[in-house]
């Protein structure tokens, strides 16, 4: 009996061959795309890596103006005046270029922890220069970086003075606007454990939305205002105006503030705030000045358009 088959012997030989080299190219074909999928993994999870760092960092804003030089000197020369009794609120000016000394001085003197007693968080008001946002406050939710180190946001001191008003967050105006940035380096070097608030104030704000603010700032809140006086007078001139500014904040007389303009002040909204604050918690709190000058002064003209600078706390 003979055996059969369809096909001769050499050609099912050809046949498993071929079977053959098709699985391998299958096998490298897949090994390919494994390799592939590998590396397009890694490159997705660096990128995402990437973004998170990216993202991380524009979390933290920078400070206008800053100049490191500058700082550095400032700080290296701060005299500290005295200070008599537990600091419940203070003013300052905010031009970082012509007043740094000011600024550093004020918090020289303030830093001292029987100073500031139990103060839990400091909040930094000043002019809403441009007038732009959406609210009569605006104010950011992020971190300040500086030379120094991060300055943290109190978001649970913000939270609560929103129960009162309406505060928008404007990141990019905060960061642009020097007002309240001007102080931020200062609070990492003399107060670096400290939560801040920085809130732009309108000068458009109405007197109840003040109030209200001012109503609900927390008794160990320490409340800053970062405002220049008299402006676009000169230096002669500025000597009546900032005498009539005394004179309101040693009587936290409110309602000579309000009626007061540039030739005044550039934040009275801001300082009413403080005044009012001050007058809830610490009604026997008197003013002491630091220090007071002007652009005149310092360039040692009399006759050039200047704006005036105060520093001082009541305590």
């Amino acid at each position: 009996m003979h055996s059969f088959s369809a096909f001769p012997r050499s050609c099912l030989y050809g046949k498993n061959d071929a079977v053959g080299d098709v699985r391998k190219k299958f096998r490298v074909f897949f090994l390919l795309a494994g390799l592939l999928f590998l590396i397009f993994s890694a490159r997705a999870v660096w990128f995402r890596f990437y973004a998170q760092q990216k993202s991380n960092q524009e979390e933290k804003l920078s400070v206008l103006r800053y100049e490191e030089k500058l700082f550095r000197e400032s700080v290296a020369r701060a005299k500290i005046n005295p200070v008599q009794n537990q600091v419940i609120a203070g003013v300052l000016p905010h031009d970082y270029i012509s007043a740094q000394a000011l600024i550093a001085n004020f918090f020289a003197s303030i830093s001292r922890v029987d100073q500031v007693g139990e103060t839990r968080s400091v909040l930094i008001l000043g002019p809403n220069h441009d007038e732009v946002g959406s609210s009569s406050f605006i104010t950011t939710e992020k971190t300040w970086q500086t030379a120094i180190g991060d300055v943290r946001p109190d978001l649970a001191l913000l939270a609560h003075l929103r129960d009162a008003v309406e505060i928008s967050n404007d990141d990019q105006t905060l960061q642009k606007d020097h007002a309240v940035s001007s102080s931020v380096p200062y609070v990492a070097q003399y107060l670096p454990d400290i939560k801040i608030v920085t809130i732009l104030v309108s000068g458009y704000t109405s007197r109840d939305e003040l109030e209200k603010f001012a109503d609900v700032i927390p008794a160990d809140t320490l409340v800053i205002v970062a405002t220049d006086f008299s402006h676009y007078l000169r230096a002669s001139d500025t000597i009546q105006m900032d005498a009539e500014s005394l004179r309101a904040m040693h009587e936290k007389n409110v309602d000579t503030v309000l009626t007061y303009g540039n030739e005044h002040v550039d934040s009275p909204n801001s300082l009413a705030i403080a005044l009012m604050f001050v007058k809830k918690h610490a009604p026997g709190a008197k003013f002491s000045l630091f220090d007071h000058t002007n652009t005149g002064e310092l360039v040692q003209s009399p006759y050039v358009l200047s704006t005036s600078y105060m520093s001082g706390v009541w305590d």
